[in-house]
């Protein structure tokens, strides 16, 4: 079942909601339906009206995306590469990866005797 279809069932359930328009919204809201659209807007109403909703800014949500590559991507040495990848100095790598050990350090609890 398409995504527009499962917000068309859940909005079935409250009959009354079928008769509300745009207009009928306050402002606030109003913007969001015209981002993502009427029925999207109605289905956030009906689950999280009265609540607070936070909605982080974009740029934390890529900068803990980019903070994960980083990591991944790390080679021990590839500190300028990343920071030129990623468009941060090489001390915010480095403090990026302060936790991240070192791929070829060995861990002293694995060393066999």
């Amino acid at each position: 079942m398409s995504n527009q279809a499962n917000i068309e069932n859940e909005l079935m359930i409250d009959g009354w909601m079928k008769e509300v328009a745009v207009e009928d919204l306050p402002p606030s809201i109003q913007q969001i339906a015209d981002v993502i659209g009427f029925r999207p807007a109605l289905l956030l109403i009906k689950h999280y009206g009265g609540e607070m909703l936070y909605l982080p800014k974009p740029d934390s949500i890529y900068r803990s995306f980019r903070d994960k590559r980083i990591k991944q991507e790390f080679n021990g040495y590839n500190y300028k590469e990343l920071a030129q990848k990623y468009g941060i100095t090489v001390s915010w790598v480095r403090e990026i990866l302060a936790d991240t050990p070192h791929p070829d350090q060995m861990n002293i609890f694995e060393i066999e005797a």
